[in-house]
C-alpha cells in the first residue's frame, strides 16, 4: 500500500480520484460540531465510514468543503454530513494507496507515535492512479497471501 502525505486543501481532489477506482474508506475526527453522524458515533477521533459510487446512494455527493451521503449503521440509515475539515486520511484497496493529511490528524493519536517529525515520502503516483482501470481478481500475477477478507 502507497502512502500519500497531502496538503488538506487537496482532499477533495483526493476523495474524487479514488473513488473512481471503487470503494474508499475515510478517516475522520467525529467530534468536531460540524460533523452529523448517528450520535453514539458522535464522540469518535476515529471514525471510518466507506464510501463509493457503487452503493447507488441517491443522495452522495462531494461538495468544495463537505461531503454528504445517506449511510447504513448496525442502528439504521442515517443522513451524514462530514465537512473535509474533520477528514485526516482515506484508504482505497482497490488502487492500493492511503492519502493522510497529516496537519489535520486528531493530536490524540500523534501521541508516541513521532509522526511530526517525520518528512513525508517522496512518492510518485503511477500512471495507473490518473486513469480509471480495472481491478484484476486476487491470484493473476500475485501470491495470494494467508489472509483472506471477511465482510
Amino acid at each position: 500500500m502507497n502512502l500519500i502525505h497531502a496538503p488538506s486543501t487537496e482532499k477533495k481532489s483526493q476523495l474524487e480520484r479514488l473513488l473512481q477506482f471503487g470503494k474508499v474508506m475515510i478517516f475522520l475526527d467525529s467530534r468536531k460540531t460540524e460533523v452529523l453522524v448517528p450520535p453514539n458515533h458522535k464522540g469518535n477521533l476515529q471514525l471510518a465510514l466507506n464510501l463509493s459510487y457503487s452503493f447507488q446512494i441517491p443522495d452522495f455527493k462531494v461538495f468544495d468543503d463537505h461531503v454528504e451521503v445517506t449511510l447504513a449503521f448496525p442502528e439504521g440509515q442515517f443522513f451524514c454530513h462530514i465537512p473535509f475539515s474533520a477528514i485526516y486520511g482515506m484508504t482505497s484497496q482497490p488502487c492500493s494507496q492511503t492519502v493522510m493529511f497529516p496537519t489535520e490528524v486528531p493530536p490524540e493519536l500523534l501521541k508516541g507515535a513521532n509522526l511530526k517529525a517525520m518528512p513525508p515520502p517522496t512518492i510518485t503516483p503511477s500512471p495507473k492512479a490518473k486513469t480509471k482501470t480495472h481491478v484484476r481478481s486476487t491470484g493473476e500475477g500475485k501470491k495470494r497471501g494467508h489472509l483472506k477478507l471477511v465482510k
